[in-house]
């Protein structure tokens, strides 16, 4: 296995919580969050930062699913912790926009092959050679 990058965290939003950008991360206090569920590492890394931070947020919506966390924050519902590449379309198309992002909170990307006995060409290489740009 090898570590292919380490992505920082990033809050999206619609316009709505703009204001939030001010004196953000203390900004996010009892604001409707839609986190990770708790099977996942980058929920524990959520809820290790507010704790250390003294911020208190409201769950509202507790999902896995990446599509559905961008809709429902596209629709106001609530502000969404992603991978900083993962709001970057819905930046652009003007839906969301960038908060902050959460200093010392990232998502590890993982690229992980098992031994065989005939190498695949494309693994190996990526496993050589494989460097993220952000």
């Amino acid at each position: 296995s090898r570590l292919l990058a380490k992505i920082p965290i990033t809050i999206f939003s619609t316009k709505k919580f703009q204001p939030l950008k001010r004196e953000f991360p203390k900004s996010l206090q009892d604001q409707p969050l839609i986190m990770p569920t708790l099977d996942s590492k980058l929920r524990h890394d959520l809820n290790h930062f507010f704790r250390a931070n003294g911020i208190t947020v409201d769950v509202i919506i507790e999902t896995q699913d990446t599509s559905i966390q961008k809709l429902l924050a596209n629709e106001g519902m609530g502000l969404v912790p992603l991978p900083d590449f993962a709001g970057k379309d819905l930046v652009k198309e003007g839906k969301l926009i960038k908060v902050g992002s959460l200093r010392g909170v990232s998502e590890d990307f993982w690229l992980v092959s098992s031994p065989r006995k005939f190498s695949n060409p494309i693994a190996e290489t990526l496993m050589k050679n494989f460097e993220w740009k952000t």
